[in-house]
This record gives C-alpha cells, sequence and structure tokens, in this order.
C-alpha cells in the first residue's frame, strides 16, 4: 500500500510514473515561454518609468514635449599659460565644433566662441566646454556615439597641446555598457562551474549534480521568456515591479520543474544517478546522512544553549549596528569603475565646471514659454541660482519647438551624489523656484535630474518600505502559524530572519558607504548604499531565509510528530538537513560572491549583501541560534492557543495509513475450526 500524500507529492509521484510524459511538458512549457517572450518581445524601462515624484513627472513631461537626446560635452583644458582667448585655443575649440558636427550626429552644437555660451568657460579661462546632444533616442545612444568619439580623439591628436576628452550621457552609457557586458559574461563563465562543484561534492557524482544544475538553467530560460511577457508589487516603482515579477517566474519555474521534470528524471535514471561517483566524498557524513560537522557544532550548542544564543544574538547584533547610520543614494557615474578615462573626464568637467556633469533639470510648462513674464521669471530663478552660492554656470535654457515647455539646466554644488547636492536641490526647489519662477501665474516648474531623481526616489521608499516591510512579515507569519500550528515557532521564525537581514545591511554600511572595503573590493566609496537595494534585499533575503526555516523546521516537527522528544526532533531534524542547507547556501554564497568581482559598485553591493546573509542565515542563525532557542523553549515551541485549535493540521511527512494484517501460515483453518467447535 502506499503512503498517502499531498497534492506536490501525488503530482511527483505522476512525474516519476510517466517520466517521458512529464518531460515532454516541460520542454514544450520552456519553449512556447521562449517563443511567445521572443514574439512579445521585452518590457523596458525609460527615464519617466524609472522616476518617481516630482522627478518622474517632470521626465513624462519632457518625453511628451521633446524628442529626447543624450547630452554629451567635450572638455578643452589648456596649460596655465594658455586661455580660450588665444587663437590657438580658439583654433582647437573650432577644430573641435567642425569635427563633431561632421559627424552628422551632432545636434544643437553650442561653442563657447558663441557669445550666448560664455558661460561655458571657466572663470580662470583655461577649460572650455562644447556640448551637444547626439542623434537619435536615448536607448539608441550609445550604439550612435563611437563616431563622434573617434571625432574629438582625432582632434586631440590633432592639437597635442591641449587636453581634449569627451564624456556625457551617450558615452557614459556606451562605458557602462561595455563594462557590465564583459562583467555579467566573466559572471556567467564563473558561476556555472562553481556551483557545479559544489553540487558535486554535496552528491557525490557527476550524473546527480548535473540534475539541479540543468533544471536551474532552464527554469531560467523559461522564466526570462515570460518576463517579457509581464510589464515588490507595493513599492509604487516600475523597476521594483519588474524584480518582483522576474523573482516569481524564477521561483515558480523552478518548483514547477522540480515537481515534474526532476521527478521523471530521477525515475529514468535510477540507479545510475549514483553514476561518477567521486571518490573521499562520503567520509565527511555519517551512513544515515547527517553531517559530521554539524553534528559537533550542534551537540555543543544544545549542551551550554544560552550561552550559545547570547554570543550568536550579540554577534549578529553587532554586525548590524552600523545600519542605524545607513544613507542611500541612486547610482550615477559613481557606480561605474573612475578608472576609465570617460569616468576622468567626467571628474574633470565636474572639477572645472561643479554640477556641470549632472545638472538640475528644471521643466518649466507654460501656455508659450516665451512670453515677457516667463522669460522673466526664468532670468529671476538664473540670478537667484547663482546668487544662492549653491549654483554655478553654465545654466542653459532649451525650448521645445511648440514653446510650451522649457528644459532649464542648473548644475548643483557637490557631485550630484552627496551632501552637497542634495542641500542645493533643496534650495532650488523650496527657495529659489517658488521665489522666481514659480510666482509666475499659469505656469509649472518641475525638477528633475540625478540628484532629484535619487531624493525622490529616496523619499518614496521611505513611505513605501513600512508597508512591504508589514505585508513581508505579516505574511510570513501567517504561513508559518499554518504550517507549524504554533506561534512561538512563527514568531521566533520572524525574529531570527530579521537578525540576519539587518546584520547584511550592516556589512553593507561598514565596507560600502564607510568605506571599509575599498582596497578589497576595488571601489571608491560614494559614501552611500545603493537606494534600491535595502528594500530588494530585505525581500529577497527573508524569502531565502523562510525557505530554510521551512524546511529544517519541517524536518523537526516531523521527527517530534513520530513521538521524538523535543531535544531529539531538534537534533536530528538540523543534522538531518544540515548537509542540504550547507550545500544550497554554499552556491549561492559562492555565486554572490562573483558578483562582489564585478566593476559596478552597485552588483558589489548585491554580491555583498547576498553572500553575508545568507552566510550567516545558514550558519549562525541556523546552526545555532535556532536550535539553542529551541532547546530553551522547550515544549513552549509548539504552543497555539485554544482560540486558534481551528488551524488544520498539516503532515510534513508521509501520512500515515493503516496497515494491513498479515496472518500466520494455516491461521485461517485454524480460525475454521475454532469457528466450528
Amino acid at each position: 500500500m502506499r503512503p498517502r500524500t499531498n497534492l506536490t507529492g501525488r503530482v511527483g509521484l505522476w512525474s516519476g510514473r510517466h517520466p517521458w510524459r512529464a518531460i515532454g511538458i516541460w520542454l514544450a512549457f520552456i519553449v512556447i515561454a521562449v517563443v511567445a517572450g521572443g514574439a512579445v518581445g521585452t518590457n523596458k524601462l525609460h527615464d519617466g518609468d524609472q522616476a518617481v515624484g516630482e522627478a518622474g513627472r517632470a521626465q513624462h513631461t519632457i518625453a511628451g514635449a521633446f524628442e529626447q537626446h543624450a547630452d554629451e560635452q567635450v572638455l578643452l583644458h589648456s596649460s596655465k599659460t594658455t586661455v580660450s582667448e588665444d587663437p590657438q585655443y580658439q583654433a582647437a575649440i573650432r577644430d573641435v565644433v567642425a569635427r563633431v558636427q561632421g559627424t552628422e550626429l551632432a545636434l544643437d552644437v553650442r561653442s563657447p566662441l558663441d557669445e550666448r555660451y560664455r558661460n561655458q568657460v571657466s572663470a580662470d579661462g583655461h577649460s572650455a566646454l562644447v556640448t551637444f546632444q547626439v542623434a537619435g533616442t536615448m536607448d539608441d545612444a550609445a550604439t550612435t556615439i563611437p563616431p563622434v568619439l573617434q571625432a574629438v580623439q582625432a582632434a586631440a591628436a590633432a592639437h597635442p597641446g591641449y587636453d581634449i576628452a569627451e564624456a556625457g550621457d551617450a558615452s557614459i552609457h556606451k562605458a557602462l555598457n561595455d563594462t557590465a557586458g564583459k562583467d555579467f559574461e566573466n559572471a556567467e563563465r564563473l558561476s556555472v562551474p562553481i556551483a557545479l562543484f559544489v553540487l558535486l561534492v554535496t552528491f557525490g557524482a557527476l550524473v546527480a549534480a548535473m540534475l539541479p544544475l540543468g533544471l536551474a538553467l532552464t527554469a531560467v530560460i523559461g522564466a526570462t521568456g515570460l518576463v517579457a511577457l509581464c510589464g515588490m508589487f507595493f513599492t509604487g516603482s516600475k523597476i521594483f515591479v519588474g524584480m518582483g515579477e522576474a523573482t516569481v517566474l524564477v521561483v515558480a519555474t523552478a518548483v514547477l520543474g522540480s515537481l515534474t521534470v526532476l521527478p521523471a528524471l530521477m525515475s529514468l535514471l535510477g540507479h545510475r544517478i549514483e553514476r561518477g561517483r567521486i571518490p573521499f566524498i562520503g567520509r565527511l557524513r555519517h551512513a544515515e546522512g547527517e553531517s559530521r560537522i554539524w553534528g559537533w557544532v550542534l551537540d555543543r550548542t544544545l549542551a551550554r544553549p544560552v550561552v550559545a544564543l547570547v554570543v550568536a544574538a550579540a554577534a549578529l547584533l553587532g554586525l548590524a549596528a552600523p545600519a542605524l547610520s545607513m544613507h542611500t543614494a541612486t547610482p550615477g557615474v559613481s557606480d561605474l569603475p573612475h578608472t576609465l578615462p570617460v569616468l576622468k573626464t567626467y571628474d574633470r568637467i565636474m572639477t572645472e565646471f561643479p554640477g556641470g556633469g549632472a545638472p538640475a533639470v528644471v521643466v518649466i510648462t507654460a501656455d508659450d514659454v516665451r512670453a515677457p513674464q516667463v522669460a522673466q521669471g526664468i532670468e529671476a530663478m538664473k540670478t537667484a541660482a547663482l546668487a544662492s552660492g549653491q549654483m554655478a554656470e553654465p545654466i542653459s535654457v532649451h525650448m521645445n519647438d511648440e514653446h510650451t515647455v522649457a528644459l532649464v539646466d542648473v548644475p548643483l554644488a557637490g557631485n550630484g551624489e552627496n551632501a552637497a547636492a542634495t542641500h542645493a536641490l533643496a534650495t532650488l526647489r523650496d527657495e529659489v523656484i517658488p521665489q522666481t519662477i514659480g510666482k509666475v501665474d499659469g505656469v509649472r516648474a518641475d525638477v528633475t535630474g540625478m540628484t532629484a531623481g535619487t531624493e525622490d526616489f529616496n523619499a518614496l521608499m521611505r513611505a513605501r518600505a513600512p508597508v512591504v516591510f508589514a505585508f513581508v512579515l505579516v505574511f510570513a507569519f501567517l504561513l508559518l502559524l499554518l504550517s507549524f500550528r504554533s506561534i512561538v515557532i512563527a514568531a521566533k521564525a520572524i525574529v531570527l530572519n530579521l537578525l540576519s537581514v539587518f546584520a547584511s545591511y550592516g556589512v553593507l554600511v561598514a565596507v560600502f558607504q564607510w568605506g571599509w572595503g575599498e582596497s578589497l573590493l576595488h571601489f571608491k566609496s560614494a559614501h552611500a548604499v545603493t537606494s534600491w537595494l535595502p528594500l530588494f534585499l530585505f525581500v529577497v533575503l527573508f524569502s531565502l531565509s523562510m525557505d530554510y526555516h521551512v524546511f529544517i523546521i519541517s524536518r523537526i516537527r516531523e521527527a517530534f510528530d513520530k513521538g521524538d522528544d523535543t531535544r531529539s526532533a531538534i537534533a536530528h531534524g538540523i543534522k538531518s538537513s544540515a548537509g542540504v542547507v550547507t550545500a544550497a547556501a554554499t552556491v549561492m554564497v559562492a555565486t554572490f560572491l562573483v558578483f562582489a568581482s564585478l566593476s559596478q559598485v552597485s552588483m558589489k553591493e548585491l554580491g555583498v549583501g547576498l553572500a553575508v546573509a545568507v552566510l550567516l542565515d545558514a550558519t549562525i542563525v541556523r546552526g545555532v541560534l535556532l536550535p539553542a532557542a529551541m532547546k530553551l523553549l522547550g515544549e513552549w515551541n509548539w504552543y497555539l492557543p485554544r482560540w486558534l485549535d481551528w488551524i488544520p493540521s498539516i503532515s510534513h511527512g508521509e501520512m500515515p495509513v493503516p496497515q494491513p494484517v498479515v496472518l500466520e501460515p494455516h491461521a485461517e483453518e485454524r480460525r475454521e475450526v475454532l469457528t466450528v467447535s
């Protein structure tokens, strides 16, 4: 007689009994997902979609009023004895302008020799900017810009007495694409072999190791196609909605594969799954599959639970302490390695023309932005901005063809990402605009740009983060309560998961905001953590922690339901699951650390944050805190108030079935004799 199982068990049994059907269904699903995704196309987020708040409103206005182009700047710098008034310097400027225009890819070229744009010469006269926009859309700018870059390089070669270099949206975007492309190629090359190596060590056989790896790869392929079909759901940010959809689809696809193609392949392979055995691996495990290493740790934890609990909790709280001073910022050029030539040029532009590389953009909307009162308001705004001492030249104005929208670029103090830039933005929004252009009837003025986008995004996160945190915590609590019929188990899981998440936050602040890991990880600290990262890490890490927790507690509850006392159930549940948990954690930590080796600082932060949290969760939390807390609580672990007795009981193992009665030989004949008698 077969044991009764739940729905997932029945699906797995069906797949095992009909392997070829299950494999066919899985392959058809992957093909359909990829073909459908390719036919629909991948949704892309543009600037107006990514920005939120006032900055997002301004971006949408720009998108509706202008054919958006990437802004570029060519910096010319002379020696201390040469200024822009010298004939040779002016000849170099004219040559740059001619070469850039000759590519037929430069729009609205503005020369510092034009009296209208004399603010594009530095105060000391040694530096000058030639500004222009790149033809084509913002999305195409990175692929359009190479001929212009070559023209600027040719001008630099023709005028060796001057430093001539280019930086801007398109050139930086191209550098980002090139760097990210190489990084992710390296990550792909490293992550798969690392995962395979860990799985080989875990299972001790090549065939067994290839099964989960192949499932993971096909699940990602299938889920990628379904993301393309779709457009953190409570954040109000389309970036997080996209991340949430992608994560849900990958996990759902992997679960589907685990219930269909994985048992089907295991059924077909049978004992052949052990082929390619690796010698000596089995020595690290007991015959019954329990980990020797974790067995040693667990025995000592259960022997002195108070000491283990205090020491482990203190360690995690100490790691979490720096998180109290966390400051977030949307990554700009600081996200790229400053060894790149384009970043060196950008830094020089920011030095010679503070804020010019990342200006605030005031989007002014009116029936006619050329009207005298509007023009006077714009001039008053420019004068007040310069008088504040927190904004500088060059301030430039662009109008759309219908003259209904004007864009005023206002360079802010600072580098666009630091406290000086934030303070200057507040002055512009709260003082300069309301006292000038904001007083003109029928005019609306919104501010966007890198600094404004960061501030508005942070404001949205501060408003929505409590909603996201509350939803995740309440949902996790209810799930655990329904799964284990214990308020203590549910509450304890929430506390332990939060400890590992906030310890990860603390490490992120120390390494990336305080800059403790600059030399080790080869980056330059922006003294902030990437703005989207804390919320993203919380959701992802909490789900990973819940995965571990449910798996381990299920094994403990299974042993407890079979009659083991709490201490024995804890020991059996953790020892028997430690190998699987350790292997999964090792794969993830190793893969995440690959991200820490990439060039982009935000990817380094993501890798370190995920790796640290998973490592802490799989070791200190699951190996020490969890068993110590359960040992101290004893029978209280399974406490459920009487008013919650209505919660159904969920089996965490095979459901018991009646055992068939086995009669001894000739028992039936003896029973007949007795009956006759």
